[in-house]
């Protein structure tokens, strides 16, 4: 099978697709995830422009974080070790689960830009939905941003001693300098 052939005869023929455990995460469902993991990044450029971040859901609720970079090496060993198939992982994340307010402050800090976090209602969300069709998704989604979302990696941990789970200072000083434009520090 090549990455321009549908893994299912629903799936659209886009190559976009993310194999985790035994089968495909449809289009649609990978659209959501994406949406999900850019929230930071657009907090972030709302801070780049001065302007206060927006979080769906309540930014006072603990969440526990993952690096993308971390997800993608945790991923890839996963997959290359036979003897972690078929099992339920947690992807590698730092100990203390931060509140999303919390990140942004330090984001904040970071761009010199206002530390103000508005929570985006859940009605307009569920509203955006009708014309926006990846925010139905994301809107089924939400319960992890409403209340405390907190999960651990011991077993991951456990499995791989030497892996170093990215520091969430670290991730998010990255994460603006790859988000400043360019000659901006």
């Amino acid at each position: 099978m090549s990455e321009d052939q549908g893994m299912h005869p629903h799936t659209p023929r886009t190559g976009r697709h993310l194999i985790v455990g035994n089968g495909p995460i449809g289009l649609a469902t990978a659209q959501a995830l994406r949406a999900r993991g850019q929230e930071v990044t657009l907090a972030v450029q709302r801070q780049l422009q001065g302007r206060a971040a927006w979080w769906l859901g309540d930014p006072d609720k603990r969440h526990s974080f993952t690096y993308v970079p971390d997800a993608g090496l945790a991923l890839a060993l996963l997959a290359l070790d036979e003897g972690a198939w078929r099992q339920t992982w947690h992807l590698p994340t730092q100990a203390q689960a931060p509140t999303p307010r919390q990140l942004l402050a330090e984001t904040a800090r970071l761009l010199g830009a206002p530390a103000q976090v508005r929570a985006i209602p859940a009605g307009l969300t569920r509203a955006a939905a009708l014309f926006i069709p990846p925010l139905a998704q994301v809107s089924e989604m939400l319960y992890q941003f409403r209340e405390d979302y907190v999960f651990g990696s011991e077993k991951f941990m456990a499995r791989y001693p030497d892996f170093r789970i990215t520091p969430h200072a670290e991730g998010l000083a990255r994460m603006v300098d790859s988000l400043r434009p360019a000659g901006r520090a």
